[in-house]
């Protein structure tokens, strides 16, 4: 390839893609930090989480989707202790065994409130199985 060819593709506009620095796909911009190896499974568990949550509560205000990342962190937060504790258990004292499920304890309740922040705090509606039972599907 010459030196004018490969210039020339450079300097090509395509068609394909979205503008140069749209906004069109960013939803909040917020970011969260690696995971040491043997965790990048958790950072699935989280997304998911995050997914769910979404589906729950419609249009999230920034403070909200703020809020939501606390949650994600606070979950992701008692994952690791949690994988830390089945994995080391052996190894650890009773003291670092009770202080790591206190941070699990500590992560969730944490992950809890922020839920009730965004608004989250109402139980779901019970649901009626009667006429499932009845044998009536409508």
């Amino acid at each position: 390839m010459t030196t004018q060819t490969m210039k020339r593709d450079t300097n090509k506009c395509g068609t394909a893609g979205a503008p140069f620095k749209n906004k069109n796909a960013t939803k909040h911009g917020l970011r969260a930090s690696g995971l040491p190896s043997g965790c990048k499974y958790i950072e699935g568990q989280i997304s998911a989480f995050r997914r769910y949550i979404r589906e729950e509560v419609t249009d999230l205000s920034l403070w909200q989707e703020a809020t939501l990342q606390s949650a994600c962190r606070h979950e992701t937060r008692a994952l690791l202790a949690a994988r830390w504790l089945r994995l080391e258990a052996k190894k650890l004292s009773i003291a670092e065994r009770v202080a790591l499920v206190k941070t699990v304890s500590d992560a969730t309740d944490a992950r809890d409130k922020c839920l009730k922040a965004i608004g989250l705090d109402e139980p779901p509606d019970p649901l009626d199985l009667t006429g499932y039972l009845e044998g009536n599907t409508k």
